[in-house]
């Protein structure tokens, strides 16, 4: 029986899967909920490796799926065009687990680099994120962003009373994991400015009155 990460290796090989997820991730993890397997995804930038297990500690963020759900987004990984509704559907499973990785590095959660992004990127304690879909496509459900009691959480669905939300299409959300993994790698005060200014812009663009 060909396991799911047998499965991901053959999907992920065409260099349209491989270009989309470049700069998403430098190490992903993959937890298939119902069967218990665990997987390591290695981006070298040229291809995609894999391998058993998962160390949580040493990955960029970990998605979690049920088996029920492993075709359908196998099928748009693998059919080498990746079009806007299949790199949407792909999105709506690495956003939140993205950005919930990210918060629990060291580095975003450093007290000095956190203040950066709450006064020159403006960034609040309480955001709802929603993913812009393309036409056509039914919207997912969006994700919270919360900071509370020293850390940043990231909970699926939208909780909590605000005034304004965050619409973000595949290239904002995207570019905004590639900027920010850009500045993670990198290291220095001058990148997590140049990301921090970055995302004071990106907000402008995308921070609408919340829906009746």
């Amino acid at each position: 029986m060909t396991t799911t990460m047998e499965r991901f290796r053959t999907a992920m090989q065409p260099p349209q899967a491989v270009a989309f997820f470049r700069g998403l991730f430098e190490r992903a993890g993959v937890r298939v909920l119902d069967t218990g397997e665990g997987f390591t995804c290695i981006h070298t930038g040229a291809a995609i490796l894999f391998q058993p297990g998962i160390d949580e500690a040493a990955l960029d963020f970990v998605v979690d799926v049920e088996e029920a759900n492993v075709e359908a987004l196998l099928a748009d990984i693998a059919d080498g065009a990746l079009d806007d509704r299949e790199q949407y559907r792909i999105m709506t499973h690495l956003a939140a687990p993205a950005a919930r990785g990210a918060f629990r590095r060291p580095a975003i959660r450093n007290r000095f680099l956190r203040e950066l992004l709450f006064k020159i990127g403006r960034a609040e304690m309480l955001m709802h994120v929603r993913l812009v879909p393309p036409p056509g496509e039914q919207e997912a459900p969006g994700y919270t962003v919360m900071y509370v009691d020293g850390q940043t959480l990231v909970i699926d669905g939208l909780h909590g009373k605000v005034d304004h939300e965050y619409r973000l299409t595949v290239a904002h959300a995207t570019e905004f994991q590639r900027r920010l993994l850009d500045a993670r790698k990198k290291g220095r005060l001058r990148d997590w400015l140049a990301f921090a200014r970055w995302y004071g812009k990106l907000r402008r663009e995308v921070v609408a009155p919340v829906r009746a």
